[in-house]
């Protein structure tokens, strides 16, 4: 009989023991999933707000370019002109989509120093006017 009640006793003791270990395994995976929808959904925001303001950025130069070449008489530079074509191809073929094998940032900075490049041949001031409204 003492057996009986020693197995007894082992036995509830392994029940609280799996009881225990199975609820710490389900809390974790609760949480874990929490914490992987919780990030998923802030990384959304921070992407879909850097790429908003990135769009503004490629915009506002496309748009200097377009009316630099739409002047193509006042520019005196076969140099700024070449560099104001060359920049308008960057531009254009910047990625619309997401690719997985482009690096958007190292094309972007090369847009960025390019542009700079253009607006030294061309003397004009290169500070991109809603700077002071970036985030990053």
């Amino acid at each position: 009989m003492a057996a009986k009640a020693e197995n007894d006793v082992n036995s509830a003791f392994d029940d609280i023991f799996r009881t225990e270990s199975r609820l710490s395994s389900a809390a974790f995976e609760d949480g874990f999933e929490s914490g992987r929808l919780k990030g998923a959904e802030e990384g959304f925001h921070l992407g879909y707000h850097r790429g908003a303001e990135l769009g503004a950025e490629l915009g506002f130069y496309s748009g200097v370019v377009e009316a630099w070449l739409s002047l193509e008489s006042n520019v005196t530079s076969e140099r700024a002109l070449q560099s104001l074509r060359k920049l308008q191809q960057l531009l254009k073929n910047f990625p619309r989509t997401n690719v997985d094998n482009v690096d958007i940032m190292a094309s972007f900075d090369e847009i960025r120093v390019s542009y700079r490049k253009v607006c030294s041949l061309l003397k004009m001031n290169s500070s991109y006017p809603e700077a002071s409204k970036l985030s990053f």
